[in-house]
């Protein structure tokens, strides 16, 4: 069994490490109380995009005010300090979960620790809110100073779209040798699943992408991979399609195939897909105009063949969709 971490776990890995390390070293130079805490509290606001850590940091420090005076309240009940920290958790995460600041309650769990847990008497003064509210502040800038240069995935993007564009030619093409050649497609089914496994991870890198940069071609990635996810789906309702047919292909039908085996052939995101689509029309003029079949057989190979012309046409307007909402000048990314 072979155990690899991927580059952006290592970073975050290393960013949680030392953020952590000197959000701690910084607490106890400021001579805070509980400094530890600081480092738990840069721990669980580094998250993986920019924009995610200062939605949280926000949270974090409008949560702080509502858990303080939460806390305020419960000292004024003489109960145990164990039940005034459960009190206290009931009233801070039913508020976080209707406020939608639930990522904020580890936080104030932990400063609920300090006040009620730590001490023999529980009490909320001005120290004490200044000691917590350094902690918070302290972790809350480590994590967002540690996230505030995040790395540059556009050389790993441009990769995955390399890998994608050769794969899913690759596959389409197997897809299409099967009318003249009767090749084996479960094969080439595994292929589209895996590919669409890669694809998710790719969406991924690009929505990390985007959310971490403000670069305008961050948007234009992303709608590529899901695209190419989409098409992928259709891929799969072809094999099915192509499995189905048995016979011979009529020679009346042969126009869909050679339009099928160009389409393989001249596979890319900048291929003209106005072009393939009027190509397209044209065939299925020619399909409806074709003399009835003859046999059973034949029309059923017709009627899947029809269903599979319909299929192509869908995987080329989907390129065609985002072709336009890129427009040409962007679309020089992909060459």
């Amino acid at each position: 069994m072979s155990i690899s971490i991927d580059r952006q776990t290592a970073i975050k890995s290393i960013k949680i490490a030392l953020g952590s390390g000197a959000a701690i070293i910084l607490a106890g130079i400021l001579g805070l109380e509980y400094a530890t805490s600081t480092g738990i509290i840069t721990l669980l606001t580094i998250l993986d995009t920019k924009t995610d850590t200062l939605r949280l940091a926000a949270h974090r420090l409008m949560s702080f005010a509502l858990s303080m005076a939460t806390a305020w309240l419960v000292c004024k009940i003489p109960v145990h300090n164990t039940l005034h920290y459960c009190i206290f958790l009931l009233i801070v995460v039913e508020i976080s979960y209707l406020l939608k600041w639930d990522g904020s309650i580890s936080t104030n769990a932990v400063f609920g620790t300090h006040i009620f847990i730590s001490n023999e008497v529980a009490a909320v003064t001005g120290q004490v809110l200044m000691n917590e509210f350094g902690l918070l502040i302290i972790g809350t800038l480590m994590a967002m100073l540690m996230n505030w240069k995040m790395p540059d995935l556009e050389r790993e993007i441009k990769e995955d779209i390399s890998y994608v564009e050769k794969e899913i030619k690759r596959l389409f093409g197997s897809i299409v040798q099967h009318l003249s050649e009767k090749s084996e497609l479960d094969k080439t089914y595994d292929g589209v699943l895996k590919l669409i496994e890669r694809l998710d991870g790719s969406v991924n890198l690009a929505a990390n992408n985007l959310s971490n940069t403000d670069n305008e071609y961050s948007e234009i990635y992303l709608d590529y991979f899901l695209m190419r996810k989409n098409q992928c789906s259709i891929l799969q309702h072809l094999i099915r399609s192509f499995k189905s047919i048995e016979g011979e292909i009529p020679d009346v039908l042969r126009p869909a195939v050679d339009f099928l085996n160009e389409l393989a052939e001249n596979f890319s995101v900048t291929a003209d897909a106005d072009e393939q689509l009027s190509r397209l029309e044209t065939v299925m003029g020619g399909f409806r105009s074709c003399p009835l079949p003859s046999t059973r057989e034949e029309f059923e190979t017709r009627a899947t063949l029809y269903h599979i012309m319909n299929e192509a046409e869908e995987f080329i307007k989907l390129k065609r969709n985002f072709r336009r909402r890129t427009g040409p000048d962007k679309m020089r990314l992909f060459k």
